[in-house]
C-alpha cells in the first residue's frame, strides 16, 4: 500500500510461499506492507508493517547517443524527481574504467527541468559519459553509458585572418602566449584557458586599452589547452599545444 492505513492498496495477493516478486512500482515512492496468517476460523493475523521506498529514476539524456558535438559545450540530461545532486563520470573507456577516467565529480542543479555538464575536450575523440541521481539516503541506477565524438575543433591558424580580432603566436607554445589585438574595442577582454579535461586552470580580466597581451605558461604542462576569449562580440576558441 502507499499509506500505512492501508487504504490505497497496489497489491493483495495469496500466496503459497514465504516471498514476493514486485515489479513496475513508482519511483522515488514509499511503500509499506505486511503479511497476514489465516487460522482456522479464517481469521487473518497480521504481521508489523514495515515500509520501503524506491529507489529513483534512471537518468534520461536528452542528447542523441553517439552524436558529434564540439570541443566545448554541455552534456545534458532530464532531471529526476527526488533528486539532490547527480553523480557524472566523463571516460575515455567505453568499460568506464578508473584508468580512462577524465571527470568524477557530484553536480548539484537540482532545480532545473534539464541538467548539465559543461565540458571542454580534446577534437576529434570519443568519449563516456554515464550519470546517476541521488536523493535523501536513496539513488538511482546509473545510467546507460552514452557516448559521443568531438568535431574537429578550432586550430588556431584558422583565426588569423580578418574575420577575427585576435592573433595568438606561437603555437606551439612553450613558456609564453602573446595575443595581439587587431581592432579596438570598447569592452573588457576576458581569457580563459581550460586543460583537455575541461578544467579551468587560468582566468585573466584585460581592459580594451591593451593592445598586446603576454600570458605566462611555464608552469603548464605538456599537452593541449583550450583559450576561450570573450569580448563584446562574443566567445571565440583557440586550440593551442604546450611543448615539452
Amino acid at each position: 500500500s502507499k499509506n500505512p492505513d492501508f487504504s490505497q492498496i497496489v497489491i493483495n495477493r495469496v500466496l503459497d510461499t514465504n516471498s514476493f516478486f514486485y515489479e513496475d512500482l513508482a519511483y522515488y515512492t514509499k511503500y509499506f506492507w505486511r503479511v497476514g496468517v489465516e487460522d482456522e476460523t479464517e481469521n487473518i493475523k497480521w504481521s508489523d508493517i514495515w515500509f520501503f521506498e524506491t529507489e529513483l529514476e534512471t537518468v534520461i539524456s536528452t542528447i542523441k547517443n553517439d552524436s558529434l558535438l564540439p570541443c566545448s559545450g554541455k552534456i545534458s540530461w532530464e532531471s529526476v524527481k527526488g533528486a539532490t545532486d547527480y553523480s557524472f563520470i566523463l571516460s575515455s573507456d567505453s568499460l568506464i574504467n578508473a584508468e580512462g577516467v577524465l571527470e568524477n565529480k557530484i553536480i548539484d542543479i537540482k532545480d532545473l527541468i534539464v541538467n548539465y555538464y559543461e565540458y571542454n575536450l580534446e577534437a576529434n575523440l570519443k568519449y563516456f559519459w554515464q550519470v546517476r541521481a541521488n536523493g535523501d539516503g536513496t539513488h538511482s541506477r546509473w545510467s546507460n553509458v552514452f557516448s559521443f565524438r568531438t568535431d574537429e575543433g578550432i586550430d588556431v591558424k584558422s583565426h588569423n585572418d580578418d574575420s577575427f580580432i585576435f592573433e595568438i603566436s606561437p603555437n606551439p607554445f612553450k613558456d609564453e602566449i602573446f595575443i595581439s589585438k587587431k581592432i579596438a574595442l570598447k569592452s573588457k577582454i576576458e581569457i580563459k584557458i581550460f586543460n583537455i579535461k575541461g578544467q579551468e586552470i587560468a582566468k585573466y580580466i584585460i581592459g580594451p586599452e591593451s593592445n598586446d597581451i603576454r600570458i605566462i605558461c611555464n608552469k603548464l604542462s605538456s599537452g593541449i589547452y583550450n583559450i576561450f576569449i570573450q569580448t563584446e562580440d562574443g566567445t571565440k576558441l583557440y586550440k593551442m599545444v604546450k611543448s615539452e
